[in-house]
């Protein structure tokens, strides 16, 4: 049985673009992962350390046969071969050639070491908001119970310098 599931992807190191794509190319060729839709990709300011490159964001709706830890380890596996050396006390806010997060896997609420579903953070990134609101905007987050179009709306109120995000082409 298939789950649907959005993944967010972000990179703000070398050519930002074509590590999206090729990120999105790499979970396109695993095994029992079918992506059916993909947001544009969105220019962003970093958050928690200004003095970085700008990142390039998106997401993609997914269909899996995947556990989310299966899927975890999968994604995992094309962040290393793309390049990124995660370190365990490796602060968030560093540049990197490519951030693959699944924002939520269905309506599952999972939390295990190394992996907590829905996203803990997914509810204050508007860089995580904006390009999923775009592919879904009346999905639901399961612990909130708002939809993620709700949920953008509150983060766009607060000041322009919170997040400078806008959808550029892929």
């Amino acid at each position: 049985m298939f789950k649907q599931v959005y993944i967010a992807l972000g990179t703000n190191l070398g050519n930002k673009k074509l590590n999206i794509r090729r990120a999105t190319t790499s979970i396109k060729q695993i095994k029992h992962i079918y992506i059916t839709k993909i947001s544009r990709f969105y220019k962003t300011i970093p958050e928690g350390n200004p003095h970085q490159p700008n990142f390039i964001n998106a997401v993609v709706e997914i269909k899996t046969s995947l556990t989310p830890i299966q899927l975890l380890n999968k994604l995992l596996k094309v962040e290393k071969n793309m390049g990124r050396m995660r370190k365990k006390m490796a602060k968030r806010s560093q540049p990197r050639i490519i951030d693959l997060d699944i924002l939520l896997y269905e309506s599952t609420v999972h939390r295990s070491r190394g992996l907590i579903i829905p996203h803990p953070s997914m509810h204050k990134r508007r860089f995580a908001l904006e390009p999923l609101c775009e592919i879904a905007p009346t999905l639901k987050h399961p612990l909130l119970n708002k939809p993620v179009n709700e949920l953008l709306g509150k983060l766009i109120i607060l000041p322009r310098n919170y997040i400078n995000s806008y959808a550029i082409t892929s």
